[in-house]
């Protein structure tokens, strides 16, 4: 699964600053700052290694290489390590790391490892000749002369790993080593407050459609309900689910089901999920949720009957379906004016009500709901 997509084109120089002009920066303090001035904008760890390179490249210190490391702390997942070179100063370049890479025999007893095992910084001067390893190697070979591995402590994410490597004629002094050390406690703020918002997503996320979770449409629905109350503009809400899933999921099996629910999830967000401020959410085993701030009872009618038309088009085999050859949907709506007294759940309960009579009626039609009193 891909958790990170850079965000923004990198704006880096191709040949490093020999001294730093008047908008460069000529301190590793100067980096530090920037980076926290732009860690808003940041999109991913990607964006995080190219501004990093960027600043860097603006300075005396000027690698020809920046790589950071996440690696995966449980067996099902993989992972990342972001590469940066001059070589293609305007990309960052992404790969994927399996679990348990470093306990290969190539690895066991690369520089990398060493820093995991010992939590300790490595500085390696490149010479000429063989090291024996063949990445080490390769650096010697593209004209690299120093080469340091730092490790990113970060309370609640995976273990994480920062290297510079830079072709400059003997390599960096005890001061730029000093210097570039400083850079590891905000690197390691920035992935903390990056790998936290990802969790934050994954948590608000269902895992089999990618669509908001009830827990993120319950959230959702109160905001967008106190935002209505102060703008006094309606607010509809719509319920439905797959007419006669269980027995689907009995017909062709589980599998096909999920896929199943994944295509009904994909159609509902194109058909209506389309303004900033809608939500799709998947709220239980085979029903959903669509949140229409601002929406009229008319619009919320006409999104309904669209929404049900759009499902029927994906025209996906139901032989045991009493509605239809294909499957189908029931939708609940219900539209609240500015003035009403109601709660949230008030919402959730009547255009749940409304789906069920839907079904009622026959299946695969829209019912709207009313507010009682």
């Amino acid at each position: 699964m891909e958790l990170f997509r850079l965000q923004r084109p990198l704006d880096l120089p191709s040949a490093p600053c020999d001294r730093p002009g008047e908008d460069a920066w000529s301190s590793l303090g100067a980096v530090r700052d920037a980076l926290l001035e732009a860690w808003s904008s940041f999109g991913s760890l990607e964006d995080i290694v190219g501004e990093v390179a960027r600043a860097l490249r603006a300075t005396p210190l000027a690698p020809s290489r920046v790589s950071m490391v996440v690696l995966p702390v449980f067996g099902s997942l993989d992972g990342t390590q972001w590469i940066w070179s001059a070589y293609d100063p305007h990309n960052v370049k992404t790969e994927i790391k399996p679990y348990g890479f470093l306990d290969s025999a190539e690895h066991r007893e690369s520089v990398m490892h060493k820093v995991l095992t010992t939590g300790q910084a490595v500085r390696y001067r490149l010479a000429t000749g063989a090291t024996g390893f063949s990445f080490l190697d390769s650096l010697i070979d593209s004209g690299a002369t120093d080469y340091l591995v730092m490790p990113l402590p970060v309370r609640h994410a995976a273990p994480s790993v920062f290297s510079l490597v830079t072709d400059r004629p003997g390599g960096w002094a005890e001061d730029d080593l000093a210097s570039l050390r400083q850079l590891t406690p905000v690197l390691s703020l920035l992935i903390e407050v990056a790998e936290t918002e990802r969790l934050l997503q994954l948590a608000g996320t269902d895992p089999l459609t990618g669509l908001a979770n009830r827990r993120s449409f319950e959230w959702a629905l109160r905001q967008s309900w106190a935002l209505c109350q102060r703008s006094s503009a309606p607010l509809s809400l719509l319920y439905f689910d797959v007419d006669h899933f269980k027995t689907y999921n009995d017909t062709y099996g589980h599998p096909a089901g999920d896929d199943c629910l994944v295509k009904v999830s994909r159609a509902a967000a194109a058909s209506v999920g389309q303004r900033a401020t809608d939500l799709i959410a998947r709220v239980g085993g085979e029903e959903f949720a669509a949140l229409l701030p601002t929406c009229s009872r008319r619009g919320a009618f006409q999104a309904a009957e669209h929404l049900r038309a759009s499902v029927e088009q994906l025209a996906i085999p139901h032989q045991h379906s009493t509605v239809s050859a294909c499957v189908t949907v029931s939708v609940g709506a219900v539209t609240v004016e500015p003035e009403a007294v109601v709660e949230p759940r008030d919402l959730i309960a009547i255009a749940d009500s409304a789906m069920y009579e839907a079904k009622a009626a026959g299946r695969n039609q829209v019912a709207f709901g009313d507010l009682k009193g």
